[in-house]
């Protein structure tokens, strides 16, 4: 694509620049040509001219106000460099850090507002304020919100420890993330004293600190704070911070230059000798930092020395600085490219002197307690008939009444944005548990769709999206847009956020509105269950038969994420036969619901996960699929990918990796259970089953290769970088798939049918080895329990129609037997948090 012309919608287009390679940051450059990425052009877009190499001599002595430089200290043998980038993107590298290319010759529609360096110090990220994104060196485009109307600008930026993701930050706290950068929340809909001016990563990647200019700090993930300067005169404002490289720590800097020191940051001094100090930059060991002004002078503490500076007047300011990592740790494990890890100290992302142990990996999220938070806002008895499941037998006898209900309104959905949980379902009002054993009513006005506080599981005091969103029927799948500003949902509503809406909405997570401009493409025939989101373009899944009328969008089809409108040239293939009654027999005839989408880190795949047998007009139609239940589709165009995953049961749930790498499926059957996927590799990663290479008794291959089983329905399942854990219509935990208990209506793995087994009714953990950890003993009552789960950093949210949550089996006193003694049944109807152990 030439400059100048525009993109097609959600491709971003690419531009050659002349980049510099020579080594030597002041002498002259060899130029070539290189790619760099930006953001779609909407409007008109950056303008391309011929870069010219740029020499700088004549350096200034450094400023070293408040901080001292050991006149005797020895320059390390590690490399050490560092970057500065002005408003027009002009790059200045100092040290060993290597000049990759600037925009400092190109048109740009806004200013730079900052940048960040690759893990392995051979490119870095350039970000404007519209949130157009510059990638140089090995710096990958993941990107943008050039192309979006941002409520504000931004105004920094941070990347993932791997390299491939980034976070942009807005002046007024919403938080745009890329890649493999997860979203774990913003101030983007809190009303703040004064405006965001930077943001820093945790040492693990999944959390995020934003400072604003008072110097408050609003921590999100597992970013912990370790203190503020809000509430404190300051005589000037904060510009910028930084982690310290443990990551138990952070420097905040004022324009002023005075710097503060939190948790392990080292209080090595300030400056009040530049102008306008623009950023701040610790050394890779931390015991340092360089401090940089607007108009390019440098002040050096600790271990950071003067490797130069621009000098003289300057047309444009300088607005960022990026330090030239640890050589030790480059590729953000502890390991050089391609090298194995090596010994790192626990909380530290740097090596460590001792070669003798190795800590273990960073953690995502805790482990749960076992035990539910009391005083979560449950659901009502259910005693009216449920659309998606019309056979259930609501009540026990009649007349139907609260008293007699065999369960409670189902929980299908969540979603987190931060400290909101957003829960959806078969919900026609609430229930307080802690007021007694069936609880009180609170706000039955609440239907289908209600938003509690992620941290108490309890309705908070601002009613303002639940009152407003309103579906008017079942909500069966949500996602939240990475910008945190919209709420997408899927179900059986026709009206949702005070409009018109098909079964398909975007909410505004402000107001509960319909956010502006979205107004979708009709889905017919059935509902909504699944939604994904990548880019600009919302992927749903269901029960629907067409699309505005088009049969060849039936059960999966892709969405413009802003206007709702569908995507023509986006078509997957044909889905056929289903596995009914949840019993994974599969037969010919109309094709099963899709129940799942998901989209692994790389945005190569959607992956498709439901009750359909066969994938694609030449299919076999009746008999035995091992690629049932669940296929990879590619995401530019819904073909079929050439990655074809092995499975042959129902697929109702889909959770990824913390790192978006693998997706793990709930399965359903008798010999239910989860099967863990890694994109292109058709067998699943997990091989606990015994035989997983003998044939049936019909021949075929048995592709039970999952990380464990269950005697009954998988239905839920959420992924730590610790554990796995699984909810469903389930008693036991089997490894055997070739167990005969499992083969049995109904199956009896229960001792003493099975010396294999542990008893987990409805809920049970693994580790990542697919063994049962015996710590994680919560149970689920009801002849079905849990539907839906999400794990996050507070607690695990288990959704569903229970009634009441146990500690533990009731089996650890006898079995057979009814003695529940000492289990700990606690009132816990639809809904249940087991917070995070600390």
């Amino acid at each position: 694509m030439r400059p100048g012309t525009p993109s097609q919608a959600g491709v971003e287009p690419a531009y050659s620049v002349f980049s510099c390679r020579s080594g030597l940051p002041l002498g002259p450059c060899l130029s070539e040509w290189s790619g760099m990425h930006v953001s779609p052009v909407s409007r008109v877009r950056r303008g391309l001219v011929a870069m010219v190499a740029l020499a700088l001599a004549g350096l200034t002595p450094v400023v070293a106000s408040g901080g001292v430089q050991p006149a005797a200290a020895a320059e390390p043998a590690a490399p050490r460099g560092y970057w500065m980038v002005a408003s027009d993107g002009g790059i200045f590298a100092y040290g060993d850090a290597r000049f990759f290319g600037s925009t400092g010759a190109v048109k740009l529609n806004m200013p730079i507002a900052g940048m960040a360096a690759t893990p392995t110090g051979r490119g870095y990220w350039l970000v404007a304020s519209d949130g157009g994104m510059f990638a140089f060196g090995d710096a990958g485009f993941f990107g943008s919100t050039g192309a979006m109307n941002l409520n504000k600008p931004i105004v920094g930026m941070a990347a993932t420890p791997t390299g491939d993701g980034y976070w942009l930050v807005a002046s007024d706290g919403g938080v745009f993330a890329f890649g493999d950068a997860g979203f774990y929340g913003s101030t983007g809909n809190i009303t703040l004293n004064k405006p965001i001016t930077g943001m820093s990563p945790s040492a693990s990647g999944r959390g995020y600190r934003m400072v604003a200019s008072d110097g408050g700090i609003f921590s999100f993930g597992d970013a912990a704070f370790y203190g503020s300067a809000a509430g404190t005169a300051r005589p000037r404002p904060i510009s910028a911070m930084a982690p310290t490289p443990s990551g138990t720590g952070y420097w905040l800097v004022g324009s002023d230059g005075k710097v503060l020191p939190y948790g392990d940051a080292a209080a090595l001094g300030s400056t009040s000798a530049l102008g306008a100090v623009a950023a701040l930059a610790p050394t890779p060991s931390g015991a340092g930092y360089w401090v940089a002004g607007g108009d390019g002078r440098l002040a050096v503490f600790g271990d950071a020395a003067d490797l130069g500076h621009p000098t003289g007047p300057r047309a444009r300011p300088i607005v960022g600085m990026a330090a030239l990592p640890s050589p030790a740790a480059p590729n953000g494990n502890g390991a050089p490219p391609g090298g194995p890890p090596t010994t790192t100290t626990a909380g530290g992302s740097g090596p460590s002197s001792t070669t003798s142990t190795t800590a273990p990996p960073s953690r995502h999220f805790p482990l749960y307690a076992s035990h539910a938070l009391g005083g979560t806002i449950g659901t009502r008895p259910q005693v009216q008939l449920d659309p998606s499941h019309p056979f259930r037998e609501v009540c026990y006898q009649q007349p139907c009444n609260e008293s007699n209900a065999n369960y409670a309104e189902e929980v299908r959905a969540l979603a987190l944005a931060g400290d909101r949980l957003f829960m959806g379902g078969f919900i026609h009002g609430l229930v307080d548990p802690s007021t007694g054993a069936r609880g009180t009513k609170v706000f039955d006005d609440i239907e289908y769709l209600v938003e509690l506080d992620a941290r108490t599981g309890q309705v908070g005091d601002n009613l303002t999206f639940t009152r407003n969103a309103a579906p008017n029927a079942t909500v069966e799948g949500m996602v939240m847009s990475p910008d945190g500003e919209r709420l997408y949902i899927g179900g059986r509503f026709t009206r949702a956020g005070g409009r018109t809406a098909p079964f398909v909405a975007a909410l505004d997570v402000r107001t509960g509105l319909m956010a502006e401009g979205f107004e979708p493409s009709v889905p017919h025939g059935g509902s909504v269950h699944g939604l994904a989101l990548h880019g600009d373009r919302l992927y749903i899944g269901g029960a629907f038969d067409d699309v505005d009328g088009k049969t060849r969008y039936a059960k999966v089809a892709a969405l413009d994420a802003r206007t709702g409108k569908l995507i023509e040239d986006w078509v997957a293939p044909p889905l056929s036969g289903s596995f009914i009654d949840r019993q994974g027999t599969p037969t010919a005839g109309e094709a099963g619901a899709v129940n799942s989408l998901a989209i692994p880190a790389g945005g190569q795949y959607l992956v498709v996960g439901g009750e359909f047998v066969h994938v694609g007009a030449d299919a076999p139609t009746t008999g035995y699929d091992p690629y049932g239940g669940l296929t990879a589709l590619n995401l530019s165009d819904g073909s079929r990918a050439a990655w074809r995953p092995r499975n042959d049961r129902p697929v109702f749930g889909m959770a990824l990796w913390p790192d978006g790498t693998k997706v793990c499926a709930a399965l359903g059957g008798q010999g239910g259970g989860v099967t863990c996927l890694l994109p292109g590799q058709d067998m699943p990663i997990f091989n606990t089953a015994k035989k997983p290479e003998t044939p049936d008794m019909n021949g075929h291959e048995i592709l039970d290769r999952t990380i464990a089983h269950v005697d009954g329905d998988a239905l839920g399942v959420a992924v730590t970088d610790q554990r796995i854990y699984l909810g469903g219509h389930f008693d036991v935990a089997e490894p055997d798939p070739d167990a005969k208990c499992l083969h049995t209506v109904p199956s009896q793995c229960m001792p003493p049918f099975s010396d294999t087994s542990t008893p987990n009714r409805h809920l049970v953990a693994y580790d990542l080895q697919g063994n049962v950890d015996p710590t994680f003993t919560a149970q689920a009552d009801t002849a079905e329990g849990p539907t839906t789960m999400i794990a996050g950093p507070h607690g695990l949210y288990v959704g569903g129609n229970f009634k009441n949550i146990l500690d533990q089996h009731p089996s650890a006193h006898c079995w057979p037997c009814t003695d529940k003694r000492s289990v700990g049944t606690a009132f816990h109807p639809g809904l249940a948090l087991f917070p995070a152990l600390r």
